[in-house]
């Protein structure tokens, strides 16, 4: 689809376990990063990039560290995908954007807690850390709303 569409790249969530046993969630790791590293593969053979992205804090969610994001994404032999809220969710975007190999970024607010996709400044991520970054894809659920960030983020130049 990605070749058909003329997509230069594609993000994927990294899989989830609901089950709360690590045996579980270790065995799940490994399946899912088999399968996106075929994925990954498939993408390569056509010149698609494929990226990964972190999820938010969230037991079930793989990749809600940079540490495993990292993981996956070595393991995979892919690109990064950093979504900022979802970094916000587990207090430590720093850790987040200083990995290698991202590709592109989201960018949403929230209130840290939960995955809540405002609008830049109306949650509490702080604005600084995102100066300098680029790549960036508002992830919003309301077109004014990424008007009013897209503001935010061009007043920061």
């Amino acid at each position: 689809m990605a070749v058909k569409i003329g997509a230069k790249a594609i993000t994927t969530h990294p899989g989830l376990i609901h089950r709360y046993e690590d045996r579980v969630k270790n065995l799940g790791r490994q399946y899912s990063i088999e399968t996106l590293t075929k994925a990954n593969e498939y993408g390569e053979e056509r010149g698609v990039i494929f990226s990964i992205e972190n999820m938010p804090n969230k037991y079930a969610y793989y990749c809600t560290s940079a540490e495993e994001h990292t993981l996956f994404t070595q393991e995979c032999g892919c690109h990064a995908t950093v979504d900022i809220g979802h970094a916000n969710t587990k207090g430590d975007i720093n850790s987040f954007i200083a990995m290698k190999n991202i590709y592109y970024y989201h960018l949403s607010d929230n209130n840290g807690d939960k995955d809540q996709h405002l609008a830049l400044g109306e949650g509490n991520l702080d604005l600084k850390l995102i100066n300098g970054i680029d790549k960036v894809i508002l992830e919003l659920d309301d077109y004014q709303n990424v008007l009013n960030s897209r503001k935010i983020l061009l007043s920061q130049l």
